[in-house]
């Protein structure tokens, strides 16, 4: 009798089945599907909800007495973005005593589907206006090499908003150049308030930074002193109830000087932390407090450093501004003040201006008579 040697079909300790392997392959397989669809039907989701948005604010424009549309509005960017195109949008304003009206380029909107706290909105190209001064309509066009804004919302009425654009062009309805930017940024935040045990200190309501740089002009804005600011720099903080300004661009200027004078009667100041202008030789710097009277004329007290001003009373008079004599008096007071000040050699001097009961102060000598805010 023969008998058969048996084969040893025992797996080694810890080893999976032969078809262990493609079982849990499959499970993945199968769960990577599941999550697939699952985000799938959520990105389609939340593009449906964004299209709806874009609806829904053109509709709320239209019920607040505007003229609002758009040709069409597209939402793609899966997986990873929610990217919605709106084409040709236009809004416009066409009752009360300043009618205006926009046309601008496609408007993109990107979000990323787990994070909707967070928008950027980019319209670079032709923006068309429609302004009415005097009774007369006044069309121009803006044109812009880049324009984003990015949105971040942090909840509980806070977040931040900032605008950045560059190689900025004004035509005139005739195409003309009028002016032009080559950039400028612009953040505003709302910060979040004091908690219990947290400072005394009152909040701003919101706080704000301009920083632009080379702006030029058709004409020279002051004889003499050329027609490129180089730069303009502003860190102010809005203190006061900023929120109750509802139209406060937008909105018609009674309603404006309404909400303007509900700020001003909230305690609404404004905290001016930093301000710089290069204009030609001028240099101009400081900073100090703004507010409104109960006339809604400007009041407040600034510090003001300035710089290169020999040299650009030189321009003035060369240009007829100011007469030579009147020049060379102001020299020889400002360069005495200067050295008075410690800085013979930097010409440089620091002023103090304030500005009340309807007047501008230079020191305790009124140089100028300030009109009240009005609007139309």
């Amino acid at each position: 009798m023969v008998v058969k040697k048996q084969t040893d079909i025992s797996h080694p300790p810890g080893a999976l089945p032969p078809n262990g392997g493609r079982k849990r392959g499959l499970i993945v397989l199968a769960v990577a599907a599941a999550v697939a669809v699952v985000y799938g039907g959520t990105w389609s989701y939340l593009a449906g909800q964004v299209e709806t948005g874009v609806e829904q604010w053109f509709a709320e424009r239209k019920s607040e007495g505007f003229e609002a549309g758009y040709g069409s509005v597209k939402v793609g960017g899966f997986p990873f973005r929610l990217v919605a195109v709106i084409e040709a949008p236009r809004l416009a304003a066409p009752q009360g005593p300043e009618p205006w009206s926009w046309k601008g380029p496609a408007l993109v909107l990107k979000a990323r589907p787990w994070r909707l706290t967070r928008v950027r909105l980019s319209a670079p190209g032709r923006h068309r206006f429609t302004l009415t001064r005097q009774g007369r309509p006044v069309a121009f066009t803006v044109e812009f090499g880049e324009l984003e804004l990015k949105l971040k919302h942090r909840g509980g009425g806070t977040g931040r908003a900032m605008l950045s654009v560059r190689e900025i062009t004004l035509r005139d309805a005739s195409e003309k150049t009028v002016a032009g930017v080559a950039a400028a940024d612009f953040i505003a935040e709302r910060p979040g308030r004091a908690v219990d045990g947290g400072p005394r200190e009152p909040a701003p309501a919101l706080d704000v930074l301009v920083d632009v740089e080379g702006v030029s002009y058709q004409t020279a804005p002051v004889r003499g002193l050329g027609r490129t600011t180089a730069r303009l720099a502003v860190r102010v903080s809005v203190m006061g109830e900023a929120h109750d300004a509802p139209g406060f661009p937008l909105g018609p200027g009674k309603l404006a000087a309404r909400a303007l004078a509900g700020w001003r009667d909230s305690g609404g100041t404004l905290e001016i932390k930093r301000f710089a202008l290069g204009h030609g030789p001028l240099t101009l710097g400081g900073d100090g407090t703004l507010a409104l009277d109960k006339r809604m004329r400007p009041i407040g007290a600034f510090t003001l450093r300035i710089k290169g001003f020999e040299e650009t009373l030189d321009r003035l008079a060369e240009a007829g501004v100011i007469k030579p004599h009147p020049a060379a008096l102001a020299k020889t007071v400002l360069r005495a003040l200067a050295v008075k000040q410690g800085v013979p050699g930097a010409g440089e001097l620091k002023a103090p201006l304030s500005l009340q009961d309807g007047w501008l102060y230079v020191g305790p000598m009124a140089v100028a008579k300030l009109p009240p805010i009005r609007w139309p």
